[in-house]
């Protein structure tokens, strides 16, 4: 048996199903767990979901995840549904990517995606390192508990700034996983994606795994049983964009 947890995908379906391939995915024995951000950049984001709905896999809500979810919240909520749109929450934005994936969505695949919890915990017994691991999407601010941290910073964190603020660029400071790597021994494992700029990014205590699939690079995933990385070359299906940064 193994669990697999698979950086972003990103509406990358034939890097996924290359991945799955190459890795000689056994769906009577492996258990998948994708961090977050299956839709968005790539062509077929709908296909994706129902990929990962076929094959029973789990997941965690990535921020591209999020806005489609939060758009498809917005347009349900209006009545008749599809009626002239007022209020849009300032951060959405009208005929985006994520708004008219939203739009094309089925119930079942709102459904799956809305699912996604924030975090995932994983028993220490599945665990290489005979510890519990965690998997979010982006990561954490080091210096809040692990179960008293903002939806923002597990979605959206790649940096710390110097004292110590979250921040979704890398612009300035420097990277959460290096400053929660520096702090000692740990008591868990944190694997994540969302940073596609650092790639698969080994360290002690954290993996993360987001090595650009829709981008042409590859995608990764981390056995949980005994620590194993694999990393599949994907197509080009996107531009490079500020966040990959």
């Amino acid at each position: 048996r193994r669990t697999i947890v698979v950086g972003d995908i990103h509406g990358s379906l034939a890097g996924f199903e290359g991945f799955l391939t190459q890795i000689g995915y056994d769906g009577s024995k492996d258990q998948l767990i994708l961090a977050g951000d299956l839709v968005a950049k790539g062509p077929e984001s709908l296909q994706v979901v129902d990929k990962a709905r076929a094959l029973n896999a789990l997941c965690v809500r990535g921020n591209h995840d999020d806005k489609v979810i939060r758009w498809r919240g917005y347009l349900d909520s209006l009545s008749p549904p599809l009626a002239q749109m007022r209020s849009i929450p300032a951060d959405l934005v009208q005929n985006s990517e994520h708004h008219r994936i939203a739009k094309a969505m089925t119930p079942e695949q709102y459904q799956y995606l809305v699912g996604c919890p924030l975090m995932l915990q994983l028993p220490k017994e599945l665990s290489v390192r005979k510890v519990p691991v965690y998997v979010v999407h982006a990561g954490i601010d080091p210096k809040v508990e692990l179960m008293h941290q903002q939806p923002w910073v597990l979605t959206n964190v790649r940096n710390l700034l110097d004292d110590g603020t979250p921040y979704r660029k890398k612009k300035k400071g420097q990277g959460w996983a290096k400053v929660f790597n520096s702090g000692g021994s740990k008591d868990f494992m944190l694997v994540y994606g969302h940073d596609a700029g650092r790639s698969v990014n080994v360290k002690e205590w954290s993996v993360g795994l987001d090595s650009g699939c829709v981008y042409g690079r590859s995608l990764s995933g981390y056995v949980v049983e005994t620590g194993e990385v694999y990393s599949v070359p994907c197509p080009s299906l996107a531009n490079l964009d500020e966040d990959f940064e």
